[in-house]
């Protein structure tokens, strides 16, 4: 089934919530598993760059399956191959903590 907008929208409500108890602003971005867009939205007083971010977090999260802060560890080692893949055309990739796949996918054991 795929990931609905208001589904998007509660993920990135909860996620707003979070940040706010833990006094951060932020963006969230919400793609569904293949990258597509599904919602993004920025806080009030968060940066103008923070949904870039969070597009490009959500996307590495979506392609790997994994969250970003694994992929960051994983990647620790091999610098080029991430720094190569966080380049790919349009759809760039951020390899570093703050995203998490919202659907069951395939183990990505492979990659490490």
């Amino acid at each position: 089934m795929a990931l609905t907008l208001r589904q998007a929208r509660e993920c990135i409500e909860r996620g707003f919530a979070q940040a706010h108890a833990l006094g951060f602003k932020v963006a969230i971005a919400v793609v569904d598993d293949a990258g597509h867009l599904v919602a993004c939205d920025r806080m009030d007083g968060a940066l103008w760059v923070t949904p870039e971010i969070a597009r490009a977090k959500a996307n590495a999260s979506a392609a790997f399956g994994a969250t970003t802060l694994d992929l960051e560890e994983r990647f620790a080692q091999r610098q080029l191959f991430a720094d190569n893949v966080a380049t790919l055309g349009d759809y760039r990739f951020v390899f570093g903590k703050g995203a998490v796949p919202l659907a069951p996918y395939p183990s990505a054991q492979s990659l490490r």
